[in-house]
């Protein structure tokens, strides 16, 4: 998203949250009514690894629209978070988009100074710019992938085009196959009675659709030409972190489990209607689809309430909530959208979307890219 250029975004993001802020009528659902105080300040971590919020919550702890109060994220999971967002911010950078140069300043060298860029595609504009990268030091193949141009008509449909459309075909394979082995079968086995009730976001689907052939070859290549790879990395912001979802989704079919995958989304938006979003928490619920997943929201960013509630989208559980621009506090939201995070913030605030996430602002404006940011 482009910073400078709050007219047209707002306007858009106005003219949609009449519908999205029409909740349920029940008042334990109604999350306009929700308080922001009283959120937990920082406590001792009681768990040394990866760890006490880094796995998903089994699908029976789960609670839709949840008021379990959030907690702050272990030592770990914030580095692992940190990392995420400047990788995902690379991608912005003119020296990625046009020279292929894992060169782009801070962004580039607190994510691996030595990583390489072995494929680009995408025009800004229509499509966002998407890298695959070697990063040696993670021995991580990544896929870092941008958001929507909303200076652009282009960019402003892939967001707001809320039509329902079926799973493509790889992405329907692993929910049916990883979702229906996870903790909770009975989802799966429903939408399959009810002929692929789950749905998917039609704009984000189909700009994931005109890349993904690319993304796969690319990604299979890298991973050919680097035996010694051990995970593979997705991270994006915005649209870019719904187009990373779907890409992961479709790569544990695609690729397979032989290594496990990581996804680190940013300012992210519903993607899934409500029982595809139960069919993502049983996938990164289920171990033998090796994946951690957390997407993260900051502050009073809209982006988070795009697919609205009202037109049957849902959030997939592990999220991130960043409660306070001024502060590092990081709080790890139990079940799924849970009011006390993004969920219960209504004063919506255009220029959150683009952070800071970690220390890190993600966008074509005021990215720290050496070199300049790009399209």
């Amino acid at each position: 998203m482009r910073l400078k250029t709050v007219s047209s975004v707002t306007f858009a993001l106005t003219c949609l949250f009449g519908a999205s802020s029409a909740l349920p009528a029940d008042p334990t659902l109604d999350v306009r009514a929700a308080p922001q105080a009283g959120l937990p300040q920082d406590v001792p971590d009681t768990k040394t690894a990866f760890d006490e919020v880094s796995d998903p919550i089994p699908f029976d702890k789960q609670k839709l629209f949840s008021t379990e109060p959030p907690r702050p994220i272990g030592q770990a999971l914030r580095q692992r978070l940190t990392f995420g967002a400047n990788l995902a911010a690379t991608v912005y950078c003119a020296r990625v988009q046009n020279q292929r140069e894992f060169n782009c300043g801070a962004p580039c060298e607190q994510s691996d100074p030595d990583g390489q860029v072995l494929f680009v595609q995408g025009d800004g504009y229509s499509d966002p710019h998407q890298s695959v990268n070697w990063l040696p030091n993670e021995k991580a193949v990544s896929v870092v992938v941008q958001g929507a141009n909303l200076e652009d008509l282009r960019g402003i449909f892939n967001v707001l085009a809320f039509v329902p459309l079926p799973p493509a075909n790889p992405i329907r394979n692993t929910l049916y196959t990883f979702g229906s082995n996870a903790t909770n079968p009975i989802a799966s086995i429903i939408s399959i009675l009810q002929n692929d009730i789950s749905t998917v976001h039609g704009g984000f689907l189909a700009t994931w659709a005109r890349s993904y052939d690319k993304t796969l070859a690319a990604t299979k290549t890298a991973l050919g030409a680097h035996p010694e790879a051990i995970k593979i990395i997705i991270a994006g912001h915005s649209l870019g972190s719904a187009i990373g979802l779907l890409t992961l989704l479709a790569f544990l079919s695609d690729i397979g489990t032989d290594l496990p995958y990581e996804y680190l989304g940013y300012g992210s938006p519903r993607v899934f209607s409500p029982l595809g979003a139960d069919l993502v928490d049983n996938v990164v619920s289920n171990p033998s689809a090796g994946t951690t997943y957390h997407h993260v929201h900051h502050n009073n960013d809209p982006v988070p309430h795009l697919g609205p509630i009202a037109l049957n989208f849902l959030h997939a559980q592990n999220e991130v909530f960043l409660p306070d621009t001024d502060s590092p506090t990081a709080l790890f939201c139990p079940g799924v959208e849970n009011i006390n995070c993004s969920l219960g913030r209504t004063n919506f605030t255009v220029n959150d979307h683009a952070g800071p996430y970690f220390g890190r602002i993600i966008g074509r404006d005021g990215v720290d890219c050496a070199g300049g940011g790009g399209v």
